[in-house]
């Protein structure tokens, strides 16, 4: 066993990186409960209204939308937006 002389600063300083470590080891990711891409349904679900609403807001440009290929998606984070806004 090797004996090792230390200040008191250091040594906290070794202890406080260490739990740090450990911390961070432990610490799950952030998780996302909602997928970042959403289809009408799921965005009139959560504005209450129509998907036929929905259509008319993404026509009148009150909810951005992506097309993929016959898909019409919408942003969830511009969604939730929208309804804060409203």
């Amino acid at each position: 066993m090797e004996l090792i002389i230390t200040t008191k600063d250091d040594l906290a300083d070794l202890i406080s990186k260490a739990v740090s470590k450990a911390v961070e080891s432990i610490t799950p990711e952030p998780r996302q409960d909602h997928p970042e891409y959403i289809d009408k349904k799921k965005a009139a679900e959560l504005c209450g209204v129509s998907v036929q609403t929905i259509d008319n807001f993404r026509r009148r440009g009150v909810l951005e939308s992506k097309k993929i290929g016959n898909r019409v998606l919408f942003q969830y984070s511009k969604v939730i937006e929208a309804i804060a806004n409203d």
